[in-house]
């Protein structure tokens, strides 16, 4: 009883520490977002906005639920991407398994649409800022650890893209 109380002790306090953006690297929870999924329509051309899906993996031995994820995705340091949405239903990832994390509506493509189409073909893109707010060590999506990690980056994530041109 005791070593389980130290080493859940041991857990918490190494959960919360503090997130270094030049470990990226070393930090498992920079490939959270595995792949991403756009889709453009005409309105997109117009209003700046899309509808964004992501696969969330789970890299840990523990359950974690995705709370809030904020992005900011591009090529070549440029962001085209940007959005910061806090889920009405928390995203709950198995342990070493993944997740969808649903529609995201109204993402803001902040070099506008038509621009955005200049990247389609690429087929990835860059999280030049990625900050989540999630729960680790969860049973079922409920309680858990706390854990923010801010400031991550991660490239050449995997993307697909819906447009009215396919």
């Amino acid at each position: 009883m005791l070593f389980s109380f130290f080493l859940f002790s041991l857990l918490a306090f190494v959960c919360g520490a503090p997130a270094s953006s030049a470990a990226d690297a070393a930090d498992p929870l920079a490939g959270v977002v595995s792949s991403i999924s756009v889709t453009l329509n005409l309105d997109s051309l117009v209003n700046n906005l899309a509808n964004l899906s992501f696969t969330a993996s789970n890299p840990l031995i523990v359950e974690i639920t995705l709370d809030r994820v904020a992005v900011s995705a591009g090529i070549g340091g440029v962001e085209y991407i940007s959005f910061d949405h806090t889920f009405e239903d928390p995203v709950v990832v198995p342990i070493l398994g993944t997740a969808d994390s649903g529609v995201i509506e109204n993402v803001a493509l902040t070099q506008g649409g038509l621009a955005t189409l200049n990247i389609v073909p690429d087929g990835f893109l860059d999280l030049l800022n990625l900050d989540l707010y999630l729960r680790e060590a969860t049973i079922g999506g409920i309680l858990g650890i706390p854990v923010n990690d801010t400031g991550l980056t991660k490239s050449d994530v995997p993307t697909t893209w819906v447009t009215p041109f396919d």
